[in-house]
């Protein structure tokens, strides 16, 4: 399994540009919404959004791979090469990583204003 550095200013900018290539910040607003009051509703924001970011993924393989990379500290090959197993237990790893919930609030504040 892949290790995660920790998260840092340079990923609020990979992960700006992934989301507007997506188009997905409405959809992320909702979930911050939804996840309001639950019990562990920064794991639950978490969960979702990665979730949501999987399902449209398709449209910025590059960028992702090269994000990726750049977060295992692998090459691009490496990452591309990855089983659907290793590949969730890395976006569970992204899911769970201290900030990534408040890294998505910016980037959606971000994106509003």
């Amino acid at each position: 399994m892949s290790k995660l550095r920790p998260l840092g200013i340079e990923d609020v900018f990979a992960l700006s540009e992934i989301l507007d290539k997506l188009q997905i910040v409405d959809n992320i607003a909702d979930i911050q919404q939804k996840a309001v009051g639950k019990e562990d509703a920064a794991s639950y924001a978490g969960v979702q959004i990665m979730a949501l970011v999987l399902s449209k993924m398709y449209k910025v393989k590059d960028l992702m791979f090269a994000w990726l990379a750049d977060l295992t500290n692998q090459t691009v090959q490496d990452v591309s090469k990855l089983s659907l197993k290793e590949l969730k237990e890395l976006f569970t790893q992204i899911s769970k990583s201290d900030g990534i919930t408040e890294l998505f609030t910016s980037l959606v504040s971000t994106e509003e204003n």
